[in-house]
């Protein structure tokens, strides 16, 4: 008898997933802290965030998110470090939307 014994070793690799950030998206006097996973989620998620903060009163479809240099976010949020900022703004009509108003509060007042 004959016994032929083969050894077959597996090694897994697991996959890296981004790591979570919290990005900081302002408008007038508000500020959302939204938890997002770049790679992961897109800039609807962000969006549907802040509606669901705002008791589902805005869609994401009339909301606008910008950096803080004026341009839009679409869908690549790769690019996005932890604790950016961000600016939202809402339609006001068919094809515009509100201009960026970002309030400073001083608490200490």
């Amino acid at each position: 008898i004959t016994i032929t014994v083969i050894t077959i070793t597996v090694t897994i690799i697991p996959t890296m997933s981004a790591k979570p950030i919290y990005v900081r998206i302002r408008r007038k006097e508000q500020t959302f802290f939204v938890l997002c996973e770049p790679g992961v989620h897109d800039a609807n998620h962000l969006k549907n965030e802040i509606g669901l903060c705002l008791k589902g009163t805005a869609e994401a479809k009339d909301m606008m998110l910008m950096d803080t240099a004026g341009t839009e976010l679409v869908d690549d949020l790769s690019k996005l470090e932890n604790e950016q900022e961000l600016h939202v703004v809402f339609r006001i009509s068919e094809d515009e939307f509100e201009p960026v108003d970002v309030q400073i509060v001083d608490m200490m007042e």
